[in-house]
């Protein structure tokens, strides 16, 4: 059909546009390609960060992590693959990255460092114990030192959480200070420091139309990171010349943990040579030199070094893996260097500025290694500065250990795929706590339970886990308080759990809030009482703290004795004393939470105790006869009878049923499905009032309970965080208990009830104060190094040789791989029997390889074993074996063929030997031994040994008795 004239469109849009306008319809949605386009990509990651900021690496993670909003940000938390053993592996032998830009840097700025330890002071412990800004620790910049902060004279309440600071000296000669917050506390930092400094936000200037559009649309991400910095940059100023700079996502933090961090950031970054890295000359040398060449744990915690690196995509390796297996060791010990003074070029904002803007797109670097020879990049214009931070930690704490690397905002992606390539493996989160874990050290803000970042993540996580326990079904829901005895399955509350352990110690204490006792000398004293050392002096010296820390909470460690993995929010008991004694002497016993059914069920006696239950007593035969005779309706005897016509038990089927079409089984199962749906509504109508009247019961028998007394054994703490220990091979968990259970568990000697909340039986378990681990730090003595010889001797049995003391340490004391001599000495020792003690000489070279020289067994040993026996004479005219002139030639051949006998005459070996058989209670005959005469010799000789032996074993026992 066609038309005389053409449709006026223009006409028909302008009519139909108000009503578009007004409908609720969504505008048509671009096509894929549109939505694939550079520009459009680059304008939805922005527009997608408006309510949770991205990490750099937020996209190299969302493709293999599960992600979460926290504190925010979107961060990683586990990934998708079965990662936790790998990543433990990983953690105790190579090197493990997490991304932790999320944490925030407070730059203070002031004309000397006096006005803002002055200034800060109050915010930290007042104890000259604790690290805090007073030390003197630090201040010439070249660590960085770990504190807690706290609200201003409010300590040991109101903690705020921890930080980290770092001083340093800008190029106009003002002292500052880095100060690096977890963001859950930032902003009560940032509360307490604008009281503190009366600082004033200052007014920024109007951006300038090119930076509002490379804000607004991009040309590409370094554009809008720049211009974002450029707004995003609080100034603060306040009183006596105090400046301070939020630096906020304007610098990326990535955290490696494992003994090869460092080796891990050695071959990830190219340090910069020639004029322009003269101001880093000395950092350069002591990073290459010694830093790089030793695992973190051998260094000071808290060390910082400051490098200038080459863009980390430059060199990047075509396959994943290490350059160099095994680095030598430094030539000069780490503790005899002079550590520099890092630089302060990373802290200058315009600095920052510059290389940010002199970095290379992803394009511009690919086209670049396609001009270069062999696709490699020798440098750009982009000159890094990054600091190194070392996080050393004690031996137990070694999934902590690492190193954190500190570089501008822009570089994050580029640095983490780097790490990558070299070998380090990627965790999140889940995996961090996990970490805290194994190493028995508290998480902030998950385990800090007296802080209000700890409070709001218990909120959140409580929040979390109520909504999964009501997503369940009525009946597949544990029964926590009438099966289980748990009050608060998802929470701790301290407040009330104190408050009831102050009624059972000392009615007269005062409310008050609760809070963790971290006053590292309070427990060291506390150690002492617990562990029932210290005498009378510790007994009051505990009760003196009981009265002024009435409200405080101690942190403990939880061992179990055997069986059990302790979680968080399981219960920490006080075990019966009759339980104790039975566990003492026959091991761990299995004990149960009755559910309050069976304890309500139980009979009383008139005095109310609750009476033994009766044992059900087996019937005799008369009685199952008359009660089998009673079963049966009118005595029927043919009841059991089977009958023999089969038409009777025939039955009718329905061909519709054997020949089932598709239509009638979707039919069938949609009426079954139908039947089941309208009896499940009828039941949740039926039993609807019955969970009312039984929530409101549970309400009122838990409001009737205290916190204490809601289990059979009393509740004396919980659990922070636990589970399975792999370094120490069992059940490990760090819990908070209050001050005034420290009694009690002391009088059953640390020994305690581990209970988790959907469980019903207790575990043996052992508290101990964690103390012990933090009192060696606040007072380290200075050790002697011991220089060891090069040559080692020592003897080591055939195809046994293992890490085990003596062999173990003596080997790490010298630097050996231990593993590796191990392997090496069981291969060469394959053609002997196993056991038997082969002398050992070790070479050690400067380089830590060494030369390895096997001799023949002992001669002690090869005479024992040709006189049968096993042991030498214990009196002098005693006679313990008899030897022929002819074992001694043999025994003499053997050993003349170890190096160190080498040009020795054959008679001179035979003299020696039958000097030691001298020795041993031998007897050397110059005749053949008859074997009848040898064996009645042995026979009686065996039994003049087990005498011996008893005598010794009698003496040992006696002399035990006398020192018990």
């Amino acid at each position: 059909m066609e038309y005389p004239y053409s449709i006026p469109l223009v006409r028909f849009r302008a009519f139909a546009r108000p009503y578009l306008e007004r409908s609720k319809h969504r505008a048509k949605p671009p096509s894929r390609f549109a939505r694939r386009r550079p520009k459009n990509l680059l304008l939805n990651y922005v527009r997608r960060q408006r309510s949770q900021a991205w990490l750099e690496t937020h996209i190299w993670h969302a493709k293999r992590f599960h992600i979460v909003d926290r504190w925010g940000y979107r961060l990683p938390d586990r990934s998708y693959q079965r990662a936790f053993r790998p990543i433990y592996r990983t953690t105790r032998r190579g090197a493990v990255v997490r991304d932790k830009s999320y944490l925030g840097c407070l730059l203070l700025s002031a004309p000397s460092q006096s006005v803002l330890i002055s200034t800060l002071s109050p915010l930290c412990c007042p104890s000259a114990v604790e690290a805090s800004v007073r030390g003197v620790g630090g201040r010439d910049g070249t660590r960085e030192i770990s504190t807690l902060m706290y609200r201003k004279d409010a300590y040991p309440h109101g903690l705020i959480g921890p930080a980290r600071f770092q001083w340093s000296t800008s190029d106009d000669g003002r002292a500052q200070l880095a100060l690096w917050l977890h963001p859950s506390c930032r902003a009560a930092v940032l509360q307490e420091l604008q009281l503190l400094l009366q600082l004033q936000k200052k007014q920024q200037e109007e951006p300038d139309e090119e930076t509002k559009k490379k804000l607004s649309s991009p040309d590409n991400i370094t554009e809008w990171r720049a211009a974002r910095a450029q707004l995003l940059t609080e100034v603060y100023e306040g009183a006596d010349g105090v400046k301070m700079e939020d630096l906020r996502d304007q610098l990326v933090r990535l955290r490696l943990v494992g003994p090869k961090s460092l080796r891990v950031l050695a071959e990830s970054l190219r340090l910069v040579e020639g004029k322009e890295a003269e101001a880093y000359e000395q950092q350069h040398a002591c990073w290459r030199e010694v830093y790089s060449r030793v695992p973190p744990g051998e260094l000071q915690d808290g060390l910082a070094i400051s490098l200038l690196v080459e863009d980390p995509r430059c060199g990047r390796p075509a396959r994943r893996g290490l350059l160099e297996r095994e680095v030598p060791p430094p030539a000069v010990d780490p503790d005899e260097v002079n550590h520099p003074t890092p630089t302060a070029t990373l802290w200058s904002r315009e600095e920052r500025l510059r290389v940010m803007e002199a970095r290379l797109s992803n394009s511009s670097m690919a086209e670049l290694r396609g001009a270069s020879i062999g696709g490699m990049i020798a440098q750009t214009a982009a000159k890094i500065p990054v600091v190194v931070v070392i996080r050393s930690a004690a031996a137990e704490e070694m999934t902590l250990s690492g190193a954190d690397i500190i570089a501008p905002a822009g570089f994050g992606a580029d640095l983490w795929i780097a790490l990558q390539l070299r070998t380090a493996r990627a965790s999140g989160l889940r995996d961090e706590l996990a970490a805290h874990a194994e190493s028995a050290t508290p998480a902030f803000p998950a385990d800090s339970v007296d802080s209000r970042a700890g409070e709001e993540e218990a909120k959140r996580e409580k929040r979390e886990k109520e909504d999964k326990h009501f997503a369940r079904p009525h009946n597949r829901r544990p029964s926590f308080w009438d099966g289980l005895s748990i009050k608060y399955p998802f929470s701790f509350e301290w407040a009330e759990l104190v408050a009831d352990w102050n009624k059972v110690g000392n009615s007269a204490a005062s409310a008050g809030e609760p809070y963790v006792l971290r006053d590292r000398r309070l427990l060291q004293c506390l150690a002492l009482f617990l562990g029932g050392k210290g005498g009378e002096k510790a007994v009051a010296q505990f009760r003196e703290m009981v009265s002024e820390h009435s409200h405080a909470l101690v942190q403990v460690q939880i061992d179990c004795v055997k069986r059990g993995r302790p979680r968080r929010f399981a219960t920490i008991c006080l075990g019966q004393p009759e339980e104790v004694t039975r566990k003492r002497a026959k091991g761990e016993q299995s004990y149960t939470e009755p559910s309050r059914t069976e304890i309500k069920d139980q009979p009383k006696n008139q005095n109310g105790d609750e009476e033994e239950m009766e044992v059900e007593q087996e019937m005799t035969k008369e009685e199952k006869k008359q009660w089998q005779d009673a079963l049966l309706p009118n005595n029927d005897v043919t009841q059991d009878v089977v009958s023999t016509d089969v038409t009777s038990r025939e039955k009718t089927i329905s061909l519709k049923e054997m020949f089932a079409t598709k239509t009638v089984s979707k039919e069938r199962k949609r009426t079954l499905l139908n039947r089941k749906k309208k009896l499940r509504q009828k039941r949740r109508r039926m039993t609807a009032g019955t969970r009312a009247a039984e929530a409101e019961r549970i309400a009122k028998e838990m409001a009737a309970t205290s916190y204490r007394d809601s289990a059979t054994r009393p509740v004396c703490g919980r659990v922070l965080r636990g589970d399975f220990c792999f370094t120490a091979a069992k059940g490990r968990a760090i819990g908070l208990v209050p001050i005034q259970a420290i009694a009690e568990i002391r009088e059953r000697r640390g020994e305690v009830m581990v209970r988790n909340t959907t469980s019903k039986y207790y575990h043996a378990a052992r508290a101990t104060n964690m103390a012990s681990k933090v009192g060696a730090r606040v007072r380290k003595k200075e050790v002697v190094k011991v220089i060891h010889s090069a040559l080692l001797r020592t003897t080591i049995k055939a195809q046994m040789a293992s890490a085990a003391p003596p062999l173990g340490p003596q080997l790490g004391q010298r630097g050996i791989n231990v593993a590796n001599f191990c392997k090496e000495f069981n291969k060469e020792t394959g053609h002997i029997k196993p056991g038997v003690p082969l002398p050992t000489r070790i070479h050690v070279k400067p380089d830590r390889s060494y030369e390895l020289e096997i001799c023949s067994p002992t001669s002690s040993w090869l005479l024992k074993q040709a006189a049968g026996i096993r042991r030498g004479k214990q009196f002098p005219d005693e006679i313990a074996g008899k030897l022929s002139v002819k074992h001694i030639y043999h025994i003499a051949q053997v050993k003349q063929k170890d190096k160190a006998l080498v040009g020795v005459p054959l008679e001179e070996i035979c003299r020696n030997l039958v000097k030691q058989c001298f020795t041993l209670g031998i007897q050397v005959q110059n005749e053949d031994l008859n074997e009848e005469e040898i064996a009645k010799f042995l026979e009686e000789r065996k039994k003049v040994v087990d005498e011996q032996l008893q005598t010794l074993a009698d003496k040992k026992a006696a002399k035990m008795l006398r020192t018990a």
